[in-house]
């Protein structure tokens, strides 16, 4: 019996172990997946202003649209429609996954169930996508930017 105690003691001490290990991965992972959808929007944004000398402006603007599936779609081209009277999209590969699915939200503030965030701005002619999470463990904040801007934010590096 008391070898079954044991047994048991050292499993429950395994398992709180990988517990802790998998929820910073995860966490780990989100902020990856941020970078990443970061630098699709910010190929996106690329591609829009190739085709009209300018940034898209904020989200709500007929250019990057708000609300619903629209605020993940990226930035549009309301004056150049496609053949079947649709606005033109610029994100190429369609919504980053670790944004579609709620993994990583998207917009000026982060969702209250996101692991991490990707946040765009625009100054001028200069974009900044913002990418925020935590640290696994210490719950430090992790902070990198995708910008075409010649300086970088405080606290932050390029994200990849």
């Amino acid at each position: 019996m008391l070898e079954l105690v044991v047994v048991m003691i050292i499993v429950a001490i395994l398992m709180a172990i990988a517990v802790s290990s998998f929820g910073g991965a995860k966490k780990s992972s989100a902020f990856k997946a941020g970078s990443s959808a970061a630098a699709s929007y910010a190929e996106a944004v690329e591609a829009y202003m190739a085709d009209n000398g300018q940034v898209p402006p904020a989200i709500g603007s007929a250019a990057w649209p708000s609300g619903g599936a629209d605020l993940l779609a990226g930035p549009r081209d309301v004056m150049l429609q496609g053949p079947d009277g649709r606005p033109k999209p610029y994100l190429a590969k369609g919504v980053p996954e670790a944004v579609q699915n709620g993994t990583v939200s998207f917009g000026a503030s982060p969702a209250s169930t996101a692991q991490a965030s990707v946040a765009y701005a625009v100054s001028g002619s200069t974009y900044t996508l913002t990418v925020t999470s935590t640290r696994p463990g210490d719950g430090a904040p992790l902070k990198c930017v995708v910008t075409n801007g010649a300086s970088m934010p405080a606290g932050a590096r390029r994200c990849g």
